[in-house]
């Protein structure tokens, strides 16, 4: 039995409420199938991931202050109790930049700030959080967006993180027989959830239709990534985290040929995933 990974979040935009909804997977988190057009009876698909309450050490809605700069910015953060990852969602920049000083002092390991709006973390101030990690010796992270973030298997606690939770860039199951979908099951999810709810409109579709289908489903979870673009990555976070599912997908298709199938359809589609 693995060791337990506990968990704090502090957040200050409702996409926090969505990632933390998604480990507890509550009863009514998810309503996939109260959309479908068929009103298909839920089958619990998601209780294979069960709930990860118990691994919470804190969470906490932090007000973000409407000013440009805060002078003692320690005294509004709550205090953080010992655990072993802290992320932080759409903080004001000088408590992003506090929190590897207290982090440090309250013998954490590691810090995640996920990025799905190019509002919430500029490359500059990610630049200085990272040297302050340094100094402090924590490990950081800042995914943009958040279902970027992968295990790499270099034994860190944020590797720890993505493989605890089974949360990170989407990693899917999916059975193809006769060009139609059979089954997909969910090995990793995408932070928010929405990998279940796309999963869930994917079985009975041919490969054909998998663009559209996957496209809208991302849509009408919604994802919560901004529209707005981001010089970082050329792109908008929206887009990008479009081109992670469909790679997802590809990557989870075992059958060669349907998988090379699935290929030649994105690309005539203008949607890139690597080979």
């Amino acid at each position: 039995m693995k060791p337990r990974l506990k968990l704090s979040v502090l957040y200050s935009d409702d996409y926090g409420e969505r990632f933390i909804g998604n480990l507890i997977n509550f009863y009514g988190f998810c309503r996939a199938c109260e959309t479908f057009n068929e009103r298909l009876y839920c089958d619990n698909c998601r209780y294979v991931y069960g709930s990860y309450a118990g691994d919470f050490c804190l969470v906490s809605f932090v007000s973000k202050p409407n000013v440009p700069f805060i002078d003692e910015p320690e005294s509004i953060l709550p205090p953080v109790p010992k655990c072993d990852v802290l992320v932080a969602v759409a903080l004001h920049p000088d408590l992003l930049l506090a929190l590897p000083s207290v982090l440090a002092r309250g013998g954490l390991k590691a810090l995640i700030v996920p990025v799905e709006d190019p509002a919430w973390l500029s490359p500059g101030l990610a630049r200085q959080i990272r040297e302050e990690c340094s100094i402090h010796g924590l490990e950081c992270s800042f995914p943009k967006p958040f279902c970027s973030i992968d295990n790499v298997n270099n034994g860190s606690v944020i590797d720890g993180f993505v493989a605890y939770f089974k949360i990170g860039k989407p990693v899917l199951d999916i059975e193809v027989s006769g060009e139609i979908v059979r089954d997909v099951k969910v090995l990793r999810s995408s932070p928010c959830g929405s990998t279940w709810y796309i999963a869930k409109r994917m079985v009975g579709c041919t490969i054909d239709e998998l663009p559209d289908v996957v496209s809208k489903a991302h849509h009408a979870y919604p994802c919560t990534a901004s529209m707005a673009y981001d010089q970082e990555i050329g792109d908008t976070i929206l887009h990008k985290a479009g081109h992670i599912i469909f790679e997802a997908i590809y990557r989870g298709i075992s059958d060669s040929e349907a998988s090379l199938k699935l290929l030649k359809v994105l690309r005539e589609r203008e949607i890139f995933v690597s080979s």
